[in-house]
């Protein structure tokens, strides 16, 4: 079985690359093209060229509050645009467009991070309930002083990204900014490449195996909350992954 043909409109991937301590550290955002925009993008070409323009425009704009959030010793290398789903089509991927302008750019928080793996976690809604329909973004290496007890001792930096996030991005703020909207992205699959695994009492962890395939969703985000509980991204690890 293959998974339908891609039914929502064009989803671009922003991935922002960093480094620290010698280890990667990648955020991913997805952004689908609003209706009105999604017109314009008459070939691949079109749509590959308006990714880069959204990723030249999240540069500008956000990159600052993004690297107030991160300790001194983080740089922010690269920012790379990619068309991962068009319209009717199955499993279309253009290639990726890497935006170093400006780049690297140095954290800002002001100190050195505590440990690599301590992060802030920024979670993202849409209108809808369910694990597709929602995102979280894990925001790290942060520095030593926003830890108290386990908790985010000020959440100030890591608000004011979200709220720059929402505002630039959605139809809540100033409005969709370059034809991008924010949103939780889905990855369409063929069965059983969607396997997840859960805690079954007594028979610790077993794989689920789905038996359908998955056409994927997107849904726009209106809402995002900072966790105030420190949480592990055990990739980030050094020596682990990114």
């Amino acid at each position: 079985m293959v998974h339908a043909a891609w039914a929502r409109n064009t989803i671009c991937r922003l991935s922002l690359i960093g480094r620290c301590q010698g280890q990667t550290i990648v955020n991913v955002f997805h952004f689908e093209a609003t209706t009105v925009h999604e017109a314009t993008l008459g070939s691949d070409v079109v749509a590959q060229t308006s990714g880069a323009t959204l990723a030249t425009d999240w540069n500008t704009n956000l990159k600052t509050a993004y690297l107030a959030q991160l300790s001194s010793d983080y740089t922010l290398q690269t920012i790379r645009s990619q068309i991962v789903e068009r319209p009717g089509q199955t499993d279309h991927i253009l290639l990726a467009t890497d935006n170093v302008t400006g780049l690297p750019g140095a954290g800002t928080s002001g100190a050195a991070s505590d440990d690599m793996s301590t992060a802030v976690v920024i979670k993202w809604k849409s209108v809808l309930a369910g694990r597709h329909s929602r995102g979280r973004t894990y925001i790290g290496p942060v520095q030593e002083i926003i830890s108290a007890a386990g908790l985010v001792s000020s959440a100030t930096p890591f608000t004011a990204f979200k709220d720059a996030m929402i505002t630039r991005y959605t139809g809540l703020g100033a409005g969709v900014v370059a034809g991008w909207n924010f949103t939780v992205y889905s990855r369409p699959y063929n069965a059983p490449h969607g396997a997840y695994t859960v805690r079954v009492p007594g028979s610790g962890l077993t794989v689920v195996n789905n038996t359908t395939d998955y056409d994927g969703d997107s849904n726009f985000i209106t809402s995002g909350q900072v966790d105030t509980i420190l949480r592990t991204q055990r990739r980030r690890q050094i020596g682990v992954g990114s």
